[in-house]
């Protein structure tokens, strides 16, 4: 073994310069996964780390509905009986005004008791060290910004009039976990009772914050507490504070990893070639170490270990550039997670990093280094050498094994970076699929060009020649090229294409503006408002809104799942109860059986089968129906995931008290409308005892619209209107923010596809120089020359290019197909663009790597002869 190693070291001190590409392939993947598995292990350390900051307490209650008498004398009983402190904090979204003017704005309330919060952390504000008033608010700086307000001026927030006491710059227990609706607002809670915005219908969620003496543990103070609050309310400790955020930072960690996955496997055909190349011209040492004795094995073994030394110095090179990527993505992503956390770099990425690259460059290199078996001792003698497969020539059992212990290795990394054995298969089955795809394609290109009639310029007759070169790595880098066009142009058109598409394809005179929290006796006062409004184009009816829970199907609870039902997936503790997610707003139906348990629903009653619905099973019911009993009618993913049908019984808990109805039919409901749609709608009569809020959508004159939110303000204080065309511009910011992540990613596997091309311009460079030098005693001249290999480079830029759009085209038109229903668009200026950029990038790669091609004098060269 140490002879082994020795003659692997000699081999690689020797020549140095030629590692280099062998090197950067290995670092470019490593490079990507580095940086963002180290920024998400960074992210979740620190969050772990400055828990208690992030939740300003030991403990926190929360719930979607306002608490009842009994529920806050159950918290204050626990609070002070076990020598704790406990304070209320109460968000919701509402309207703001300005008095005396027509401006408004949709804000984030957050209602906090001053002196009492937070427990930890600091509430940063301007002027520091504020004591808020009850007649005074905090606001974010937007806020003034786009009411053009300052310091002192006054605000309307539903019945009160309020005076900006200052400026708030950090609250520490607020993440982002998705985009924000508007600006923040902080008042005490004494002011958010004098503005009376809590009501029946109002979307407000209440929380308890609980400072425990060390005497206590978090869990001794939970396991009190959940019995007496009951299933609508969630409990946590410090330690499992912002669970959503969590949940975030493990799927875009995960997903991110797969995208630099695509760098890794670039990277790994970079390997592949290069090791190919570099064994091409290592013939006659191999045929002499053989001649002298040495058998397959110990040849193969001495370049394999060769491998793994320049695979660890790869990797190393890959972390270090790494830990750039991990100081550069908090910049990427920090819009989308409001963290003002200390990162401190992590190991376990760097460990990973380095058995990942050094794993994959040893098995993307053994299947040229196999070839070995087949040099004969005779080489040193004649110069008949076939190629070994994967140049052209055929491919030989223990290189096809070789090939399959490589797809093996990417499918477990896969598995293991994304945490899921499923994701790993679905990742290396779409990569395989979109690289034998790049690859017949590229093919066939290739053999088009071929066959066209020879041009009469003579540079491009000999660029075009110089693709099928000896030696030629054109279907390496078209491949790599390829997976990194198609990675990048992926993402951009499923960010500008979806709701791009939608807002598209809405029918003229969609809503604009969703209004919701209107009251039971203000309901025919407020259609009449909205009728006479002169802002107001067109206003559907108002529609009841009814928060229920479901207790049973058939007669079975949530721990007696049907049969055949869909498994439910892990959404952490207590399932984020009380959290609406979208229904009566549009919104599509989320999977899982667990999450319909343990979510509030909103229903509503209907007389009719609302419009874009369709009957997917069943019929709907008559007057005389509704006179026989209670019916419901379900949305059909819904009652698939808990195992109804027609026939079925539900039983739901509606203002405290059980509500059983049958199912009489199942919906499929188009989820793209702008309009109320209900995973459950009741027969008229079933809820005649339940209190209910209304909401309703209207289309109004934008011009107008300014004065129609202010006279929303003045009359109806605890409603609130929300711009659909600004919260479809919010969400595409955020779109825009993590397409920016997912293209700075992926972008490393374009990186791999360049050094690629680097590559094979330096395996080749000394026939490159030959024929320069040929072609310039001939008469070419040293632009002519150059041209040449432009038109070579131009050439593979566009195949790849072309190639990789059409391939994104497909992938994203199938997941906006068959995960959005949408129909697929073609993005033609894309489809100009990305050849032409393709081909500008991979023409300065390869003129830069044969730049000395050019500069070589042709009398030495032919002297040398």
């Amino acid at each position: 073994m140490s002879a082994v190693l020795k003659m692997a070291w000699r081999e690689t001190r020797a020549t140095p310069g030629r590692y280099l590409f062998f090197l950067l392939s290995v670092a470019v993947g490593v490079a990507a996964l580095v940086g963002v598995r180290g920024f998400g292990t960074s992210l979740q350390q620190a969050i772990f780390r400055e828990a208690r900051q992030l939740m300003a307490a030991d403990l926190q209650a929360s719930t979607g509905k306002p608490p009842t008498p009994e529920h806050l004398a159950a918290i204050h009983d626990v609070a002070q009986r076990l020598g704790g402190q406990t304070t209320r904090v109460t968000e919701l979204v509402s309207m703001a005004a300005v008095p005396g003017h027509q401006d408004t704005a949709l804000v984030e309330l957050k209602a906090f008791e001053p002196g009492r919060y937070p427990f930890y952390g600091q509430l940063e504000t301007e002027p520091p060290g504020l004591l808020l008033p009850d007649d005074g608010v905090l606001v974010g700086a937007d806020l003034l910004d786009r009411l053009g307000l300052q310091t002192g001026d006054t605000l309307q927030l539903g019945k009160a009039v309020f005076r900006i006491a200052g400026v708030v710059r950090k609250e520490p227990d607020r993440v982002v976990t998705g985009f924000s609706i508007g600006p923040r607002v902080l008042l005490t809670q004494a002011g958010l009772a004098k503005a009376d915005l809590v009501v029946f219908g109002s979307r407000a969620r209440h929380s308890f914050l609980f400072k425990l003496p060390d005497t206590l543990t978090p869990e001794q103070v939970k396991a009190e507490l959940r019995p007496l609050l009951g299933q609508d309310w969630s409990v946590r400790e410090y330690r499992e504070a912002q669970p959503q955020v969590n949940r975030l930072i493990d799927r875009m960690v995960s997903f991110l990893s797969l995208v630099s996955l695509v760098a890794l496997v670039a990277g790994g055909l970079g390997v592949s070639h290069t090791t190919r190349a570099f064994l091409k011209q290592k013939l006659d040492t191999v045929a002499i170490l053989k001649c002298l004795g040495a058998g397959t094995r110990t040849v193969t073994a001495i370049y394999l270990t060769q491998a793994l030394l320049l695979g660890l110095v790869g990797s190393l090179l890959g972390a270090a550039v790494g830990f750039g990527v991990q100081a550069l993505l908090p910049r990427l992503i920090g819009p989308l997670l409001n963290l003002d956390v200390n990162l401190v770099p992590a190991a376990g990425p760097v460990l990973q990093g380095l058995l990942v690259g050094t794993g994959m460059a040893i098995v993307f290199a053994l299947v040229p280094l196999l070839g070995i078996g087949r040099v004969p001792p005779a080489l040193v003698f004649r110069r008949d050498l076939p190629e070994s497969g994967g140049s052209g020539g055929r491919l030989y059992t223990d290189e096809a094994l070789a090939a399959g212990a490589a797809g093996l290795a990417l499918g477990l990394v896969a598995a293991w970076q994304a945490g899921n054995w499923w994701w790993g298969l679905y990742f290396v089955g779409g990569l395989a699929g979109a690289a034998a795809l790049l690859g017949a394609t590229a093919w066939a290109c290739l053999q088009g060009l071929r066959r066209l009639p020879a041009p009469r310029r003579i540079a491009v007759r000999h660029g075009l020649n110089n693709l099928y070169r000896p030696g030629s790595q054109a279907g390496s880098v078209v491949l790599a090229l390829g997976l990194g066009v198609t990675a990048v142009a992926t993402v951009y058109l499923l960010q500008t294409g979806l709701l791009g598409q939608v807002t598209r394809s809405a029918p003229a005179g969609s809503p604009n503006l969703v209004l919701i929290g209107i009251q039971a006796d203000q309901a025919a006062s407020f259609g009449t408002f909205l009728r006479q409004h002169p802002a107001v184009l067109q206003a559907q009816e108002l529609t009841p809104m009814v928060p229920a829970r479901l207790l049973t199907v058939n007669g079975r609870g949530q721990d007696e799942p049907a049969a055949g039902t869909a498994p439910a997936p892990d959404r952490g503790q207590d399932g984020d109860r009380g959290d609406d997610r979208g229904e009566g707003r549009g919104g599509g139906p989320g999977g899982g059986q667990r999450w319909y348990w343990t979510r509030q629903w909103t229903v509503t009653w209907a007389a009719a089968l609302p419009e874009k619905n369709e009957l997917a099973a069943g019929r709907w019911w008559t007057e005389a129906d509704t006179r026989a009993g209670a019916f419901v009618s379900l949305e059909e993913e819904v009652a698939r995931n808990l195992g109804a049908h027609p026939g079925s019984v539900l039983e739901f808990e509606i203002n405290g008290q059980p509500v059983a109805a049958t199912v009489l039919n199942i919906r499929r409901v188009d989820w793209a409308r702008i309009s109320t749609n209900f995973y459950a709608i009741f027969s008229p009569g079933a809820l005649d005892t339940a209190s209910a809020s209304y909401t309703t959508f209207a289309r109004t004159d934008r011009a107008a619209q300014p004065a129609l939110l202010r006279a929303l303000v003045d009359r109806y204080p605890g409603v609130t209107a929300f711009d659909i065309g600004e919260i479809l511009e919010t969400i595409q910011s955020v779109l825009d923010r993590v397409g920016l992540v997912v293209r700075f990613v992926a972008a490393f596997a374009m990186a791999a596809g360049l050094i690629i091309l680097a590559g094979g311009v330096a395996a080749t460079k000394f026939r490159r120089v030959r024929e320069a030098a040929i072609l310039r005693t001939l008469g070419a001249t040293r632009a002519k020359v150059a041209l040449v290999m432009a038109v070579e480079y131009a050439v593979l830029g566009v195949i790849a290019g072309l190639v990789g759009i059409v391939l994104a085209h497909l992938v994203a038109g199938g997941i906006m197909h068959l995960v959005f229903e949408l129909n697929p668009m073609v993005n033609w200026a894309l489809v100009g663009l990305a050849p032409a950029a393709c081909a500008a990038l991979t023409v300065a790669a390869g003129t830069a790597a044969a730049w000395d091609v050019l500069t070589h004098k042709p009398l030495a060269v032919l002297r040398g002869e």
